[in-house]
C-alpha cells in the first residue's frame, strides 16, 4: 500500500492551483498517493468560496484524486485530532504547516507513511523539474462558450497581449502607471500587439484608462460569473502584463508561446521573494 499525502485546499482559484501543484511535486518524488480535502480549508472563507479545480484534467488517468466527502464539521475535528497525535509523537503522519509566504524546503520528506499539506506555497520552487507534469494537470476540460471559442481563433491568431486588472479582495491592486509603462515596455518588442483586457471590474478600466491608451485592445467583459473561461483565454496569449494575483500569474506561467514576455508587478515579493519566476520582468 501506497503512503498518502492530502493537500488541503483554501483561497481561490489561483491559490489552489499553487497547493495542488506542490502537493503534486511530493506526491511524484516520494511515490505516493495524492489525495485532495476540498471542504476543510473552506470551512470558514470570508468570500465563500470553495474547489474550483473541475476545469482541470488533474492528470486523472496518472494519479489517485479523491475529494473530501465528509461534512466540513467532521473534517475540522479529523485534522485537529490528527495534529494531536502527531505533536505527540504518536502518528507516524507529517503536518507541513507554512510558516510564512516564502519557499520552505520542508517539502522534502521521507519515511512518512502519511503526510498533509496546509498552507499557501506560492512559487514554482516547489514544483521544479515537474513542469510538464503540472502542466498536463492543468489542462483545461471544461466546456467552452461560443463567444470564448471564437476569440480563442483571434487571440491564437494575433500577437496578444493578455493585460490583466484585479481590483477585488486586494490591498494594492497595480496602478495606472504600473500598466502604462508596462505597455510601453511591450510594444519596444512586439510589432503589433493586441491587448486583450480581463479584469473584475472591466468598468473600471473603461472610465481610468480606455481613453488614454494609443493601442488596439479588446475589453473581455462577458465572463464575469465565470473565471475559470477568462483563465483558459488568458493563457492563450502570447505575452502577459499581470495583476498583483495568483490568477494571472497562473495564466502567464501556463502560457505556451516560447518568447513571451511577462510584466508583473512588485508588490507580489513584498511578502514572497521567491513568487516570480527569474525571467519574468518586475515593475
Amino acid at each position: 500500500m501506497k503512503n498518502k499525502i492530502t493537500v488541503i485546499l483554501k483561497g481561490g482559484i489561483g491559490n489552489q492551483m499553487f497547493q495542488y501543484s506542490a502537493a503534486l511535486s511530493v506526491a511524484i518524488k516520494n511515490n505516493c498517493e495524492l489525495c485532495i480535502d476540498a471542504s476543510t480549508g473552506f470551512f470558514k472563507d470570508p468570500y465563500g468560496r470553495s474547489y474550483s479545480l473541475e476545469c482541470f484534467s488533474l492528470g486523472q488517468n496518472e494519479i489517485h484524486r479523491s475529494v473530501t466527502l465528509a461534512t466540513k464539521w467532521l473534517d475540522q475535528i479529523r485534522k485537529k485530532y490528527f495534529k494531536i497525535l502527531y505533536e505527540l509523537g504518536i502518528s507516524k503522519s507529517l503536518f507541513v504547516y507554512e510558516k510564512k509566504l516564502n519557499y520552505d524546503c520542508m517539502l522534502d520528506w521521507s519515511n512518512r507513511t502519511e503526510v498533509y499539506l496546509d498552507g499557501y506555497f506560492q512559487s514554482s520552487n516547489y514544483f521544479s523539474g515537474i513542469e510538464k507534469e503540472i502542466k498536463v494537470h492543468f489542462e483545461f476540460i471544461n466546456e467552452h462558450k461560443k463567444n470564448n471559442i471564437a476569440l480563442s481563433k483571434k487571440i491564437l491568431s494575433a500577437d496578444s497581449v493578455c493585460l490583466h486588472m484585479r481590483r477585488d479582495r486586494i490591498d494594492h491592486p497595480a496602478t495606472v502607471d504600473y500598466y502604462l509603462k508596462a505597455i510601453s515596455i511591450i510594444k519596444l518588442h512586439v510589432d503589433k500587439p493586441i491587448f486583450f483586457i480581463f479584469s473584475d471590474d472591466p468598468l473600471w478600466f473603461k472610465l481610468n484608462m480606455a481613453e488614454i491608451l494609443d493601442v488596439s485592445f479588446i475589453v473581455i467583459d462577458w465572463n464575469i460569473d465565470d473565471e475559470t473561461e477568462d483563465l483558459w483565454l488568458m493563457t492563450l496569449c502570447k505575452h502577459f502584463i499581470i495583476a498583483n494575483s495568483t490568477f494571472s500569474w497562473w495564466a502567464a506561467w501556463l502560457g505556451s508561446y516560447k518568447d513571451k514576455i511577462v510584466i508583473a508587478p512588485h508588490e507580489l515579493t513584498n511578502n514572497n521573494k521567491y513568487i516570480y519566476p527569474k525571467n519574468w520582468n518586475i515593475l
